[in-house]
């Protein structure tokens, strides 16, 4: 990732049976570690390496 970027903000679209919906979440970079804060989670998860976070992001 481009070392002056410390976060990212997600909007994923949903497509709810009744309605859509968008999702937010965030991925943060905190101490060369890259987390995905999405609030579905009952705590953040850690990519497993930081090439992995770029990869990640673009398949969403």
């Amino acid at each position: 990732m481009n070392p002056q970027v410390q976060g990212i903000i997600v909007n994923v679209r949903g497509n709810g049976a009744i309605s859509f919906s968008n999702h937010w979440f965030c991925i943060k970079e905190i101490n060369g570690i890259y987390y995905n804060l999405d609030s579905k989670f009952s705590k953040p998860r850690q990519f497993t390496d930081t090439p992995e976070t770029p990869m990640w992001i673009t398949s969403t």
